[in-house]
């Protein structure tokens, strides 16, 4: 599982949840981070697995960032965690209806062309406002088919009973 993120701190306990579940964050390969690092430069940033990543807020590095990741030959799974509510979008650049959209279009993309499951949990909002973008963003990604969870403990059960107990690892 590679775990994608803009929050370092709840990355690092994702790799706790992951592997408190059985599952395992591989080191990412060297090609991997060398494209991670062209759109991730900022101090306190990691193109390691977790990536965790300010770029993320950035159209095109979110497309770098999840093209690398998926095509990445020792990634199963790509775990992608986002909270709502938080600051002020105005301020922070982050967009709203079409922006979140996109993300999830970009998302089912990279199902399809790779074959690798998108997780996505939706941390739980910090505001009226950020509830009802989470609501909105759980939306979108169910009608495009990637499985949503609140928790990453949550993702991390379910991905261990899908490939544990299938006995496919992960």
């Amino acid at each position: 599982v590679v775990v994608i993120g803009g929050g370092g701190g709840t990355s690092v306990l994702a790799a706790d949840d992951l592997d408190a579940a059985g599952l395992v964050l591989p080191a990412l390969l060297p090609e991997t981070q060398e494209a991670l690092a062209k759109v991730t430069h900022e101090a306190g940033t990691s193109v390691r697995n977790p990536v965790d990543s300010s770029a993320l807020w950035d159209e095109k590095a979110f497309e770098t960032t999840l093209s690398a990741c998926a095509s990445a030959s020792n990634v199963d799974v790509l775990l992608f965690h986002t909270s709502f509510g938080s600051g002020s979008p105005v301020r922070r650049g982050r967009a709203t209806h079409g922006r979140n959209q996109r993300q999830v279009e970009g998302f089912r993309r990279m199902q399809e062309e790779t074959g690798k499951p998108v997780v996505v949990v939706i941390r739980t909002p910090t505001s009226a406002g950020g509830f009802t973008q989470s609501l909105e963003f759980q939306e979108m990604c169910w009608r495009e088919g990637i499985a949503t969870y609140p928790s990453i403990a949550r993702a991390a059960q379910a991905l261990a009973r899908r490939w544990i107990a299938a006995g496919q690892g992960c």
